[in-house]
């Protein structure tokens, strides 16, 4: 009865520009910091990352020419126009739920992680064939909202899924994705459309597939805490310097040049350390 080191996930990392400069240093932790990971897919509209063994994948061509981003910006405009600049954000989600079918081969357990995680300590993602799900105090009520209108289930959930990481299992996401279809006879990506409210950021697919295992494949998983550090200030400038973080998220929105709040020199701090603990050069 112990973890699984050895068991193989491929990664999927969706891509935007934004975090270009954040891109390498996310694959350098993953590369040293998941020992269960085999293959890296990479998920945008161009590959930024200089490392030769990714496997790039071009976004608008990932579902077939059926699902682009051009289409959700176009449906949500439709259904509200301040809701068509959250397309990107929308398209991204879709990515990780759908690539279970379009990516041939890919691993029964996948992990997502979004292009601005850092890992920076050895993480294991099974024990006793269960699988870690990482849980958060970020409750936000329009999730839940939205994952009534999608189940017919009422929920009053006691943490969130939102880790910016997960392990998802292919058949339990299809399995999920069927079930939204059957409720509201239609692609479940066009449910999903169909139920946002306007100009609300109500939902989320880390949330979305969180809630639905742990209600209905409760046996599979294993609930657990990891420390991930998304604000650059002194106190988690300290827990970061002496090795108390499992990751870093370097979310675009607080980064200095688009929040004032964030200290420029901290950040650097930051940025330093991370590239310090993973041995990396940005000119590798």
């Amino acid at each position: 009865m112990s973890e699984l080191w050895d068991k193989k996930v491929d990664v999927i990392i969706p891509f935007h520009e934004k975090d270009g400069d954040i891109i390498n240093m996310c694959i350098a932790g993953i590369k040293k910091n998941i020992p269960a990971m085999c293959k890296i897919y990479l998920i945008g509209r161009k590959n930024l990352a200089n490392s030769q063994d990714i496997i790039f994948i071009n976004e608008e061509k990932f579902f077939g020419g059926r699902l682009t981003k051009g289409y959700i910006e176009q449906r949500l405009h439709e259904k509200n126009s301040s809701l068509a600049r959250r397309a990107s954000w929308l398209y991204q989600q879709f990515i990780k739920l759908g690539c279970g079918n379009r990516i041939a081969d890919l691993s029964e357990d996948y992990l997502v992680i979004d292009a601005d995680v850092v890992f920076l300590r050895k993480v294991c993602f099974f024990k006793d064939g269960k699988t870690y799900l990482t849980c958060t105090n970020k409750l936000h009520s329009p999730y839940y909202e939205m994952y009534a209108r999608l189940f017919k289930e009422t929920i009053e959930p006691k943490f969130s899924f939102i880790a910016h990481q997960m392990v998802m299992n292919k058949v339990i996401v299809n399995e999920m994705l069927s079930r939204i279809e059957q409720f509201h006879q239609k692609q479940w990506y066009e449910a999903i459309i169909d139920n946002l409210e306007d100009s609300k950021s109500n939902f989320s697919e880390y949330e979305l597939y969180g809630q639905y295992i742990l209600r209905h494949h409760p046996e599979g998983i294993i609930l657990r805490r990891l420390n991930n550090i998304e604000k650059f200030r002194y106190k988690p400038l300290i827990q970061l310097f002496f090795g108390f973080a499992d990751y870093v998220t370097f979310h675009d929105y607080k980064k200095p040049q688009n929040n004032l709040k964030t200290n420029p020199i901290i950040y650097n701090l930051f940025l330093k350390i991370v590239k310090l603990k993973l041995k990396y050069k940005a000119d590798e």
